[in-house]
């Protein structure tokens, strides 16, 4: 027998896996037979994470529920487990589950498996195993196949998160285009083509209404926020004006475009302070550009699209999560015929800034989406998209969606700060969690805190501090319960923390 160390705590976190199946190679007429019920894992420290699964690079126990569907009796039930797969050894193999009666089920609790996964196995792969188990009724023998699934697959890109949501307070008519996120105030400002006016909302999925900015015109196309002055880029058509605002909507700069055809998109790289706009070409021409000036007005370059389509070009936003030649750029493709009258697809494409080839793309399931807008998400690198027009109905929405680079260069074992620029910086560990996470605070000296989880749709569901007094940096345990101390559902959880007037929200993930 290959046993591996011998502690069999009972203070393991625990996750349950289903079974795919059970297969019974010898038993006799109205014999037992064992099939295998389900399989929980305990990954707690220090080989494991504690979220219930069995991830790359851990150790894990295994306790597998037997439970016997014959007609008779199954005693001394004793069970072997291996891997057919290199990367998952198998350190302790042997497990025993005593007695079982006709219907009655064991778990090898006493006497549980052990598993190491290699640290290079691909989050989500599944591993073929087999549990071979023994008994001595009637010479009792069964090969249980066991589907175990080592890490989590991590979210693609253009999966949606949260919405279509529909903009309150904003006309019904179509007209909604560009899309920015404000870190100095936390909000996201959204660009209203049909008015000179930008809709400020809450940047969670409630999209609650914030007040308006007035702008020094109408036929605005796009905007981008630029934190080291707070101030806010806008591109107009059809005067192809470029103006530099106060959140206040006051014009503190302006300069004309005159070498688009239709500027649609802008955003500045505030490292090189380029500013890039998109432009959609007119009748006839497939062949798009994206326009480089420097923040005074001067033309630096003319690019060409790596991408060709009617009207194609629109808004665009940065990726500082791109690994290669950050930030990347990222553009919304909108594909229209010929005439400019039906839409046949709209996606969101990223582009090397340096060697200007096209890195990523995906096209949007929903062919009546009329798709404007893109932004990018700091806080976890996820995106928001922006719905002009459906050709279904519901005008003005807006989407949030996993990002090309989302969850890039992020370790589980240093947590990431969520928000940053308001005095407070929050994170989670483990994230996405199973049975629990730790919310990480950091203010900038000590003082009293609110804080609180938020579903998805904007409910509270569990308070977890109010007005504590704590230290500068504090870390506050949730176990993935509401305040009756139920258990939530998985899904897309968010928090935010308030201190001394300040706020910062953060998101994690309940996995099932």
């Amino acid at each position: 027998m290959d046993r591996g160390p011998s502690g069999k705590d009972n203070d393991y976190g625990a996750g349950r896996i289903d079974a795919l199946a059970a297969v019974n190679y010898v038993t006799g007429s109205g014999g037992p037979m064992l099939i295998l019920r389900a399989t929980t894992v305990l990954d707690s420290p220090p080989g494991g994470n504690n979220n219930g699964q069995v991830d790359p690079g851990e150790v894990a126990r295994l306790q597998m529920t037997l439970r016997n569907s014959g007609g008779a009796a199954c005693n001394n039930v004793a069970g072997v487990f291996r891997s057919t797969d290199a990367r998952l050894t198998v350190t302790d193999s042997v497990g025993t589950w005593g007695n079982l009666p006709s219907g009655g089920e064991a778990t090898n609790t006493a006497d549980r498996l052990e598993v190491r996964a290699g640290g290079t196995i691909p989050p989500g792969t599944i591993i073929s195993c087999t549990l071979i188990v023994t008994g001595d009724s009637a010479d009792y023998t069964a090969r249980l196949p066991v589907a175990l699934r080592v890490g989590t697959p991590p979210p693609q890109p253009g999966q949606i998160i949260w919405g279509p949501r529909v903009c309150p307070g904003m006309p019904t008519a179509w007209g909604l285009y560009g899309v920015a996120y404000n870190a100095n105030d936390n909000l996201l400002y959204a660009m209203y083509f049909m008015q000179p006016t930008i809709y400020k909302y809450s940047s969670d999925s409630l999209l609650t209404p914030q007040g308006t900015v007035t702008l020094p015109e109408d036929s605005c196309t796009d905007l981008d926020y630029c934190a080291y002055d707070n101030t806010f880029w806008v591109v107009s058509n059809p005067r192809k004006v470029v103006y530099k605002i106060t959140p206040t909507g006051s014009v503190v700069r302006q300069f004309t475009v005159p070498q688009a055809d239709y500027p649609c998109g802008i955003v500045e790289h505030d490292d090189e302070h380029k500013l890039y706009v998109s432009d959609r070409r007119m009748v006839g021409q497939t062949q798009q550009r994206v326009f480089v000036y420097d923040t005074l007005g001067n033309i630096l370059d003319t690019l060409i699209h790596p991408i060709t389509g009617n009207y194609g070009t629109r808004c665009l936003a940065l990726d500082d999560r791109c690994p290669v030649n950050a930030p990347s750029l990222l553009n919304i493709f909108t594909w229209f015929n010929t005439g400019g009258t039906a839409i046949d697809s709209t996606g969101m494409l990223e582009i090397d800034r340096v060697n200007w080839t096209l890195r990523s793309r995906y096209r949007f399931p929903n062919a009546s989406w009329n798709i404007r807008g893109i932004e990018y998400d700091p806080r976890d690198g996820s995106y928001w998209v922006s719905i002009m027009e459906d050709q279904t109905g519901g005008n003005n929405r807006i989407f949030k969606v996993v990002g090309f680079n989302y969850g890039t260069g992020i370790e589980e074992s240093r947590p990431v700060p969520v928000v940053e620029n308001t005095g407070i910086n929050v994170s989670a560990w483990p994230n996405p969690f199973t049975r629990g996470t730790v919310l990480s605070v950091k203010l900038a000296q000590p003082g009293n805190v609110d804080l609180k989880v938020y579903d998805n749709n904007g409910r509270a569901v569990r308070e977890l501090a109010s007005g504590r007094q704590v230290s500068a940096q504090t870390s506050f345990p949730w176990d993935g319960r509401d305040n009756s101390g139920r258990s939530v559902a998985p899904g897309i959880y968010f928090y935010r923390v308030r201190s001394a007037g300040a706020e910062a929200w953060g998101k994690v993930v309940l996995s099932d």
